[in-house]
Parts: C-alpha cells; sequence; structure tokens
C-alpha cells in the first residue's frame, strides 16, 4: 500500500481511529 499523503485520506483514518475508539471503550 504506497499512495501518496491525502488530506481526504488522514480525516478518514482520523474519524476512524476516534469511531474505533470508542466503540472499543464501550466494549471493554
Amino acid at each position: 500500500m504506497n499512495n501518496p499523503p491525502s488530506t481526504p485520506t488522514i480525516i478518514n483514518v482520523d474519524t476512524t481511529c476516534s469511531l474505533c475508539g470508542r466503540t472499543f471503550k464501550s466494549k471493554r
């Protein structure tokens, strides 16, 4: 996976991380 840095990609990752963290915390 070698793709150039993109703003949308970073935002998408940030949103996913936040969602994942929230779900993980709730599941724990």
